[in-house]
């Protein structure tokens, strides 16, 4: 397990906006990590003090870029979503699935310049997002 005080400088995000608290578990194809940030009073991403669950896709994207880092031994270089595809959303909000999210991305392909992967956010024992999602790398 990573710690966000072990993370938090592989990922081009800081302060309330590196939403993601620690890596569960990693590997060559896949991680997961887990967050309790949905719940913050000052939410970067809150409207009318609640997240809705399109912005969960945040936190996936996150941790995809975060696998990269973890991937490379090295700080992600900022990047930028090329593609969403398949998404599916089976709540209104993040408050919605209880204190804890746990975020899922596995690797379908990477490239010098992207990467590929399928994500999915879970809460509360409920799947929240599902989908796809290409990210291309400006370095």
């Amino acid at each position: 397990m990573l710690s966000r005080d072990r993370i938090e400088h592989l990922l081009p995000h800081s302060g309330s906006m590196f939403l993601l608290d620690e890596v569960v578990d990693w590997d060559s194809g896949k991680i997961e990590c887990r967050s309790r940030s949905h719940g913050a009073a000052n939410h970067p991403l809150a409207y009318d003090g609640r997240v809705g669950v399109a912005c969960g896709m945040e936190y996936c994207l996150q941790a995809m870029a975060l696998h990269g880092a973890l991937m490379a031994s090295a700080p992600q270089p900022p990047g930028f979503l090329a593609r969403i595809a398949e998404a599916r959303f089976s709540v209104a909000y993040l408050d919605e699935l209880g204190a804890q999210l746990s975020v899922h991305a596995n690797l379908i392909q990477s490239l010098p310049r992207g990467l590929s992967y399928s994500f999915a956010l879970y809460g509360g024992g409920r799947l929240a997002i599902e989908g796809r999602a290409t990210v291309a790398l400006m370095s």
